[in-house]
């Protein structure tokens, strides 16, 4: 049987759901498996919560947003601030476009060990173009210097987007000092 495609508007969230938390709560029971008053959806194979109505599946993030904001325009993505697919807070969500979105990917440390000249190679991408940063003999100093780019160059609303890499790395920005040739490196600590 074929699922039934239900325009998810702000409305039609409102009617099915209460918010509460980051979690989207059946107002009414519509199966066996969603219980009026118990928490809808459950998370899928990419780590997002997905909840079924009318035997289609939607994602909770997406529909959470459209609950408070409205429609999301096309070619618009929700993004989680901080990088859990599972935190559908709303002050975790934003609108973001794909490029936006793709500055919080995962397993991207900005620089790489080139063994033949037995360096930190750092580069950054950005609107779909690399641009290198340099050649550093530590780690730390290639690390520095990818920061110091993606805090001017990965833009989210006005502010920097650090968030993701902060979480992940364990890094957080100390201060900013200025080098030997005027450009400005973010400190870090473990």
């Amino acid at each position: 049987m074929a699922a039934t495609i239900i325009d998810m508007t702000q409305q039609v969230i409102q009617d099915l759901f209460d918010y509460q938390e980051g979690k989207l709560i059946n107002k009414t029971t519509r199966s066996n498996r969603s219980l009026a008053g118990a928490v809808a959806g459950c998370v899928n194979s990419q780590g997002y919560i997905a909840v079924r109505v009318a035997g289609r599946l939607y994602r909770a993030h997406r529909m959470i947003w459209i609950m408070h904001n409205g429609s999301i325009k096309d070619g618009m993505l929700i993004d989680h601030i901080d990088g859990d697919r599972t935190n559908n807070k709303i002050e975790n969500l934003r609108l973001v476009t794909d490029q936006e979105n793709m500055y919080n990917r995962k397993n991207v440390d900005g620089y790489t060990y080139s063994k033949k000249i037995k360096r930190y190679v750092a580069e950054i991408w950005n609107s779909g173009k690399r641009h290198y940063l340099g050649c550093f003999k530590t780690e730390t100093e290639a690390r520095n210097a990818y920061v110091s780019a993606k805090e001017k160059m990965h833009i989210i609303g006005g502010k920097p987007c650090l968030a993701y890499f902060v979480v992940r790395t364990g890094l957080i920005p100390q201060a900013v000092t200025q080098s030997k040739r005027g450009s400005t490196l973010m400190a870090l600590v473990l």
